[in-house]
């Protein structure tokens, strides 16, 4: 008590409670991972036992800190001007921010929230689904939702068809919805900083479909927003929870984008658009006399449906190769894409153009 251990503690206690108030803040607007705000913790608490042996071996004098020791009895009971409290202070505060500036360095290097060139790479997952609803709601929505955010500006989506596969139990088997860990660990290894993770409620024939936006290394979400939607209209579910993630994708630093794929509906009919959901399905279960039956269903359905068209010549490509049959009928599905090419963003466009350009050539 001499020595005002207790008093240095509480002060350092309430500058370290500040500090600590003010990055959790700021962490969370600068996306930063769990880790910094753990580093920055870690080094308030090591900075304990330093003032406990600093308030034991030095006095808090009118003209500094100075040596118990070297303190005379006429200086020890002059009375400290604010001044002095004041630096000591900042002297703690700015100790502070430097031990929370290297636990951000450090966090963002190990969760960078951008790749280099700036580009946000984005993980969708499988839909978590309650209730009677059918599959195009647990792999067919996040796979559409994944298609309509591909091609944005200054985001990277990761390819659904990959990223799923670590989460089948089987070649064949459905991928269920992972959990927040695993989905972190998944979007690490794919290189990317963001993933959603969803569910999906079905009260009759509506339905509600809830989304998180996690940034990697963080716990809990940047971003959570749900809609309520007919179960029959996928297609306009799909391209509203495009818009609400594009609003949250970026984090409270960068405006957000319009969505690159649904801004026009890329079909009308909901039977169609179930058809190609179930393609893409089974394609990525390797199932591909069943991916191409369906693609072939969903262009019955709707003979406009230009993305139907294009990745039907994929299907088509690669049910013909594991047969090895000859390779027939792509011109005539790239003559009846081509009117409806608008319905289509740019990069696939530009797939359609390639496809064009490939089957040309001998």
């Amino acid at each position: 008590k001499q020595r005002k251990v207790v008093g240095a503690l509480v002060a350092y206690g309430a500058v370290v409670l500040a500090i600590l108030q003010g990055a959790d803040l700021l962490f969370a607007i600068l996306l930063l991972p769990d880790i910094a705000f753990t580093l920055l913790a870690i080094g308030c608490m090591a900075g304990f036992p330093v003032v406990v042996v600093l308030s034991w071996v030095y006095d808090l004098t009118v003209h500094g800190l100075r040596r118990a020791s070297e303190v005379t009895e006429e200086v020890k009971h002059q009375k400290v001007p604010l001044k002095r409290y004041l630096e000591l202070v900042g002297a703690f505060t700015v100790a502070g921010l430097v031990i929370a500036v290297t636990a951000g360095a450090v966090g963002r290097a190990n969760y960078p929230t951008s790749s280099d060139d700036g580009t946000v790479g984005l993980a969708v997952f499988p839909f978590r689904t309650l209730g009677s609803i059918g599959a195009e709601w647990s792999e067919g929505a996040p796979d559409l939702l994944a298609t309509s955010l591909d091609g944005t500006p200054g985001l990277r989506v990761v390819d659904p068809w990959p990223l799923w596969a670590n989460l089948r139990d089987g070649a064949d088997s459905p991928a269920p919805a992972p959990e927040p860990d695993e989905a972190n660990v998944l979007t690490g290894e794919a290189e990317a900083h963001r993933y959603l993770l969803g569910s999906v409620v079905a009260s009759g024939d509506q339905v509600e479909v809830a989304l998180r936006l996690y940034q990697i290394g963080r716990s809990e979400p940047i971003g959570v927003f749900s809609i309520q939607s007919d179960a029959s209209d996928l297609s306009n579910a799909v391209r509203e929870l495009a818009l609400l993630t594009l609003t949250h994708v970026w984090g409270p630093l960068r405006p957000r984008d319009l969505p690159a794929e649904l801004g026009i509906n890329a079909t009308q009919s909901p039977e169609a658009m179930k058809a190609y959901l179930a393609a893409k399905e089974a394609m990525r279960r390797g199932l591909f006399d069943s991916a191409n039956v369906a693609i072939d269903r969903a262009i019955v359905l709707d003979s406009t449906f230009a993305l139907a068209m294009v990745e039907a010549i994929a299907i088509k490509s690669w049910l013909v190769s594991s047969q090895g049959g000859p390779y027939g009928g792509f011109f005539e599905l790239l003559d009846r894409a081509e009117p409806y090419a608008e319905a289509l963003n740019e990069r696939t466009r530009l797939r359609l153009r390639a496809t064009r350009a490939s089957v040309r050539t001998d």
